[in-house]
């Protein structure tokens, strides 16, 4: 290939003003351009230039520019010289190979460079594609049930009885009411009861002071899960459920939100509160014979849970007002919109 089809080449390729002048750095930002017809006003590349007076522009095929002020004028060589501080007469070689490296011609970079011809090898064969998790399921109900019965009283344990007071939380109606226990201080837990978060290992609930157990509900009233509520000053996040598994569609419910998902009662009035704290304030403080309580966090609710509420039940939200707060309230919204009055309160 001559020399002339080398420019040939290179001149077809480099058409676009805009990638042009973005490659080589002459593009300029805000009222350093301007848009015309085909191309740019900009600042010119070749004299000092305080405001846009060179046009460049694609003609037939290939990038020709000219300075309204200095008068130059000249084609994508010309301007990759200039933006190199190449002399196009001198330097022509370098000029070409800079402007065959601006478009990826690299057959041409290697002989205007004098390497060999790079090979060409095959494309590497695609990567397999990597197996999806299978979804992640709730912990067996059999072990829930085990551990939910071999848990205490929250008076039972120091800990949790320091924690529920320093947030003015009555341990007695906790445990009278069934909306929490403690993490038994004695014997095996299991496998799932254990957090590593950025440590080499994980450790135990009981090791880390994770120590305050919430039941979780689905939407039948069942006690399908658990989340562990951490008690004294650690690591890692505030609250955990069972490690390696499903975590969502389930809430935390007073025993009259129990008998409303288990079709056993409907309530005048349903209280839906964000977060495990919250959800123990306002279940004490409700006990209402005509009301019910659920607590959720994030994933919780689904529309079967919608589907328990009764038709014309009072619904008040309160959720935190905040992004994840208002995005939960949402989501209640639209399935219980025409099922419930809704009202939301902040937390």
């Amino acid at each position: 290939m001559s020399d002339r089809d080398d420019v040939n080449e290179i001149k077809l390729t480099l058409n676009d003003p805009t990638r042009a002048l973005e490659g080589l750095g002459l593009m300029g930002q805000g009222k350093e351009r301007q848009r015309q017809a085909n191309g740019w006003m900009v600042r010119c590349f070749v004299h000092t230039d305080g405001s846009p007076s060179c046009s460049v522009q694609q003609k037939d095929g290939v990038i020709l520019w000219k300075c309204w002020a200095c008068q130059a004028t000249g084609d994508i060589l010309d301007m990759v010289a200039a933006a190199n501080h190449l002399d196009i007469k001198t330097d022509f070689k370098a000029v070409l190979a800079a402007a065959a490296r601006l478009g990826g011609l690299w057959h041409l970079v290697d002989k205007l460079e004098g390497r060999a011809p790079r090979e060409s090898r095959p494309a590497p064969a695609p990567l397999p594609p990597v197996a999806p998790e299978p979804p992640r399921e709730w912990p067996d109900k059999t072990d829930v049930d085990a551990f939910w019965s071999a848990c205490t009283t929250t008076e039972e344990s120091a800990d949790v009885v320091a924690y529920l007071r320093a947030r003015s939380l009555s341990p007695e109606l906790v445990d009278a009411r069934e909306l929490a226990r403690a993490l038994p201080e004695q014997g095996a837990l299991p496998v799932w009861a254990r957090y590593r978060g950025g440590n080499p290992v994980s450790r135990t609930w009981r090791e880390l002071g994770y120590k305050l157990i919430f039941p979780m509900y689905d939407a039948s009233g069942d006690l399908r899960s658990v989340r562990a509520g951490r008690v004294v000053d650690g690591d890692g996040p505030k609250r955990l459920p069972p490690g390696r598994h499903k975590a969502s569609e389930l809430v935390m419910a007073d025993a009259f939100g129990r008998a409303m998902l288990r079709g056993e009662f409907k309530p005048y009035r349903l209280t839906i509160v964000e977060g495990e704290p919250d959800f123990l304030t306002r279940a004490i403080v409700m006990n209402d014979p005509h009301g019910a309580t659920i607590g959720i966090v994030s994933g919780s609710w689904t529309k079967a849970f919608a589907e328990r509420v009764p038709l014309g039940c009072r619904v008040y939200l309160r959720t935190d007002v905040d992004d994840a707060g208002n995005r939960y309230a949402q989501e209640i919204e639209a399935t219980l919109r025409r099922r419930a009055f809704l009202w939301r309160r902040q937390a």
